[in-house]
């Protein structure tokens, strides 16, 4: 074990790198586990036993006390945030490797902390384990139970089944989950009678509220890499989270399936691009050949707007399509003189990273939906 100046997440990486050496040789890790123990950051020690867990997992060398560890160790977690993001770990590694992970959340006490765990056990369970976990919550407020319902159906929980659990919900809860999956439902429809035509439409939205579209547009040439399925990955997340659709314009993908299995094979970023899958599945994820074949106002986002075009987030209306760069260059000139807008973000025309962009419009749209700011 290291002094105190040790990066234990590079530690417990390391441990994580030795013990699958030693398993590919067929040998069990006895030492790496009992080092990654000592390990003095809860944090840290919970991600190198858990990675252990999970790579003996893979090789078929289950192992129930180290998975055991993991959770104790998980369970000094400090602070809750941290703690929920490591849970989300235990529950994909846990899922993957037959475990019950229905009782992570009560190793949390805020409840958007617990929904935010609860949201992703059910984003990644089969409609045996739904059921699992809306059994274990009928002690629950009912505030949570509705969520909790919600969740499921946006999951692809059936709608039948979850109007009939609703019965179970004061009045107003059930006439809720019946307007949502009525929602859902007309969504659905539209999205397959229009998937060539027009964007998809974001079912769960409030009728009333503007719906906006991320576009990342591909300036790179040749195959997809990991640049680009690393982007889109974030770029599902941020979708997933903040209501919004999804396009990708001129990305080297025949399809939105080739591109989620072929996103979900390269890259754990996004939790492996499960919200991608997610948005695809709520017909919120189109990929269009060029810019041309992109129906909605679009607007550029660019440090140097120009003038004329320039509009500020107060400003953007439903319907509009936000066009971000992938690539050193930005946007292509003939993309921004094509742009009905220009959007910039920082307000002193500062160049943002890719990445980093869409994390500020994805919030700036977010605050543009609230109602108290809409005109």
């Amino acid at each position: 074990m290291k002094g105190n100046r040790e990066h234990w997440p590079s530690f417990a990486r390391r441990m994580k790198k030795e013990a699958e050496s030693r398993i590919s040789r067929g040998e069990f890790p006895k030492r790496e586990i009992e080092v990654s123990g000592e390990i003095p950051d809860a944090y840290s020690r919970t991600l190198a036993l858990a990675s252990i867990f999970r790579e003996l997992c893979d090789s078929g060398m289950k192992d129930e006390e180290i998975w055991n560890l993991s959770l104790e160790s998980a369970e000094k977690i400090e602070p809750e945030w941290k703690r929920e993001e490591m849970l989300e770990k235990l529950t994909s590694w846990g899922i993957r490797c037959g475990k019950d992970v229905a009782f992570l959340p009560d190793m949390l006490e805020d409840r958007e902390l617990i929904m935010k765990l609860v949201s992703k056990i059910v984003r990644i369970s089969n409609k045996e384990k739904m059921m699992e976990i809306w059994k274990s919550w009928s002690e629950r407020p009912e505030k949570d139970r509705y969520e909790l319902l919600r969740i499921m159906v946006h999951n692809g929980f059936p709608k039948d089944m979850a109007l009939e659990m609703s019965e179970e919900l004061s009045e107003d809860k059930k006439e809720m989950i019946k307007r949502y999956v009525g929602g859902l439902s007309m969504g659905e429809k539209k999205g397959e009678m229009n998937v060539e035509e027009a964007l998809p439409e974001i079912a769960p939205l409030d009728e009333n509220e503007p719906e906006f579209a991320l576009a990342l547009y591909n300036t790179y040439k040749g195959k997809a890499s990991d640049i680009h399925f690393r982007s889109i990955s974030r770029a599902a997340a941020l979708c997933y989270a903040f209501d919004l659709k999804l396009l990708l314009v001129n990305f080297p993908f025949s399809s939105e399936e080739e591109c989620v299995k072929r996103t979900m094979e390269s890259t754990r970023i996004g939790d492996g691009a499960e919200y991608l899958n997610e948005l695809l599945r709520a017909h919120r994820f189109l990929i269009k050949p060029d810019i041309n074949a992109v129906n909605g106002d679009i607007v550029a986002t660019t440090p140097n707007p120009n003038t004329e075009k320039s509009i500020k987030v107060e400003e953007t209306e439903k319907g509009m399509v936000f066009l971000m760069g992938l690539g050193h260059a930005g946007l292509p000139e003939r993309i921004l003189k094509s742009a009905e807008h220009h959007l910039e973000l920082t307000g002193k025309n500062a160049s943002l990273e890719t990445c980093t962009a869409m994390g500020v419009l994805a919030c700036a749209l977010a605050i543009r939906r609230k109602s108290y700011i809409m005109d």
